[in-house]
């Protein structure tokens, strides 16, 4: 038995770093089905402590952390060699702002998600991650074995059939491998190796390609660019990896179509042979254009919910998750960030009170909070319009959001009904007025 049979298959870790138990969940069963191992803390000292001994396919880290923010937990993170170049992926549970994303993507964070996000989004992008470490490690396998192979043949160079069994297995091995590879050597850029992936995507067959210089054969119209990132690759030693890269394919029907590839550039050195660059291209269409349908829908279902005319928000106990431009007004503030910083402002800037007595409505009496008990109603309230700058009669509609048989949310929609309650009134004051009236007549 080979040691290619008796090695074990590479597994990736994914950790996720967030105190919030319920978003911990969620990750949690978001992430089964990637099938890898899961390392959930709570702290950002946890975090580098296992980043400090454990390499990691990616990192799902949440900015609001208790004591070291997720963007300092960040910048420690790529201080450390181990975890300099792991994805990171933020999650929060505040709003959209520019401030914001430029923040998280100075730090060097593959993308950011906002708190409650779709498990299946979250599952899709660390999909890849996961599946570009697992390739990562298979490379490094391959790596050593094209580097123990090669010394072999250079040890028996005098045993021609030797040196062709060797190649012809290096040939079986690029056959089987899910992905597109091929090897360049030399400062010409040669192919000398190409498997039938390559072929497919390239449009042309292994004896149409392998001897012959990349930038002669290479379909893209970017070789400009990727030629001299190749050199310096090579130069240097370090390896590239490059995002979702689109390339244009021939499709099976004859018409053109876009793939996106995550390409690694990994430069293979060690024998007396000029040195070599294998290339590894991962098909992730699916991803990307599922991220992108997710993205439209998102956008769709944000304008929808800004397009309600009434004030509209959703919150938990750990703050307002998401409020529409009316119910922003209606509050006196201009972003959630301005919002969710004056939080614990917010119920007595407001001055609820029962519209009949005029008495203050406690805390725990208003739609928001009995709806996170788990409660739906409709009620009615006095209430200060930050806005208007007046008390207006509100029409309060609160329901909880389920989670796995938890509540993890309410949604709570606020109706302003002070005219149509002046009318009411004026209405049923003109009825009692001619009641009387008519019971007065002779």
């Amino acid at each position: 038995m080979t040691a290619a049979e008796t090695r074990p298959a590479p597994s990736a870790r994914v950790l996720v770093v967030d105190d919030d138990e319920v978003s911990r969940y969620m990750v949690e069963r978001a992430l089964e089905s990637l099938g890898q191992r899961l390392i959930l803390v709570e702290t950002g000292e946890e975090a580098l402590e296992w980043a400090a001994r454990e390499d990691f396919a990616a990192i799902v880290l949440d900015i609001g952390l208790p004591g070291a923010t997720g963007f300092d937990v960040a910048r420690s993170l790529r201080a450390l060699e181990r975890s300099r170049r792991t994805p990171l992926l933020f999650v929060t549970g505040h709003g959209y702002s520019e401030a914001l994303a430029a923040q998280v993507y100075a730090t060097g964070a593959s993308d950011l998600l906002f708190k409650p996000f779709s498990l299946e989004v979250l599952a899709t992008k660390l999909r890849v991650f996961v599946e570009l470490d697992l390739q990562r490690q298979r490379l490094e396998v391959q790596h050593q074995e094209l580097l123990a192979r090669t010394a072999a043949l250079e040890e028996s160079r005098d045993s021609l059939g030797r040196t062709r069994a060797e190649r012809a297995r290096l040939h079986t091995i690029f056959a089987q491998v899910p992905v597109g590879m091929l090897i360049l050597r030399g400062p010409e850029l040669m192919l000398e190796l190409v498997n039938p992936m390559t072929c497919a995507h390239w449009g042309r067959s292994e004896q149409e390609l392998v001897g012959r210089p990349f930038a002669d054969v290479y379909p893209g119209d970017d070789h400009e660019k990727i030629v001299p990132l190749m050199h310096r690759v090579l130069d240097t030693g370090e390896v590239y990896v490059g995002r979702e890269v689109p390339f244009r394919v021939v499709g099976t029907a004859g018409t053109p179509e876009t793939l996106f590839l995550d390409v690694s550039l990994v430069p293979l050195r060690g024998g007396p042979e000029e040195p070599a660059l294998i290339v590894v291209a991962v098909d992730v269409t699916p991803g990307v254009l599922a991220r992108r349908r997710t993205e439209t829908v998102q956008a769709e279902l944000e304008a929808i919910f800004q397009s309600i005319p009434d004030a509209v928000f959703v919150g938990s106990l750990e703050g307002i998750k998401r409020a529409n431009r009316n119910a922003l007004e209606f509050m006196g503030f201009s972003s959630m960030e301005a919002l969710n910083g004056h939080l614990g402002e917010l119920y007595t800037r407001m001055r609820v009170r029962w519209p009949d007595s005029g008495e203050p409505v406690s805390p725990e009496h208003t739609g928001f909070t009995r709806a996170l008990a788990g409660e739906s109603g409709a009620r009615d309230y006095l209430v200060y319009h930050s806005g208007l700058g007046r008390d207006v009669r509100l029409r309060s509609a609160a329901s909880p959001v389920w989670l796995e048989g938890r509540v993890a949310a309410a949604v709570v929609i606020n109706t302003d009904v002070t005219e149509r309650h002046a009318i009411e009134e004026s209405l049923r004051r003109s009825e009692q007025e001619l009641r009387t009236l008519a019971e007065s007549l002779p």
